[in-house]
Parts: C-alpha cells; structure tokens; sequence
C-alpha cells in the first residue's frame, strides 16, 4: 500500500482542507460497510446466518443488526469486530474475499450506478426502501 503524500495531491506544510477529510473518511466507512455485507451475505447464504443469530450472538437487539447493516456509518472498530467475529469471519483467512478485491467491486458498481445516472442520496433512499439489505448491496 503506498503512502506517498503526492497520491492525495497533498503539502507538507498546508493543513487537508475539511471537505476532503470528509470525503475520504465517508468513503472509507462506505468500503467497510461493503466489506462487512459482503461477509454477512456470504454467511447467511453458506450457513444460514441471519441478523436475529448474529445479534444474539453479539448481545446486540436485531434492530441495531438491521440498522447497521442497511447502510454506512461511523462504526467503531469494536464495533466491525464484533460483527465479523459474531459471523464468524477472520480477515486473515486467505479463503475469504480480499478488502482490495471488494473495493474494485464496490468501484465498478458505483461507476454503473453512475453511468445509469443513478446517482445521488434520493436514489440511495429509494434503493433502500424498495428492497433493504439486498437492493443496498449492489451499491
């Protein structure tokens, strides 16, 4: 992973403008989210997981499991630990999909989104009334 400062078109001595703090930070929990879907997709498919098991097993009410999985937030990394524990997933586990992998998938996606000219909050909020977890995954 590089961490060269000119990939971000940053200065050493100018402070990150607040919007591009914003920017990265949403995108990042957008990816995480991605991650974490996927994983729970999986497992409900491969194992019969659902959000009732899963918040039983992480002592948490099912609407919460249902609020987090239905779209991004500001998660802390308790929090996305305990989600992928309570799935019974381990990052490390080469069988699982890789985080670059899903982040090419989630990009490709959003590129189609965009050339379909779907784009923007209200289409989010329409996707996510008209079929929750599912119609959210193919963001």
């Amino acid at each position: 992973m590089t961490t060269s400062p000119k990939k971000f078109g940053l200065s050493d001595d100018m402070p990150i403008p607040e919007k591009k703090l914003v920017y990265f930070r949403r995108r990042l929990q957008n990816r995480f989210h991605a991650l974490i879907l996927e994983a729970f997709m999986r497992q409900e498919k491969e194992t019969g997981l659902n959000q009732k098991k899963l918040a039983r097993r992480i002592r948490r009410k099912p609407e919460v499991i249902n609020r987090w999985l239905s779209s991004a937030g500001n998660w802390e990394l308790d929090t996305i630990s305990d989600l992928l524990l309570g799935m019974d997933v381990d990052l490390d586990d080469p069988s699982f999909t890789a985080l670059d992998e899903l982040v090419r998938d989630a990009e490709q996606k959003s590129k189609r989104v965009q050339i379909n000219g779907r784009t923007g909050p209200e289409h989010a909020r329409s996707r996510r009334k008209a079929g929750g977890i599912r119609a959210s995954a193919g963001l």
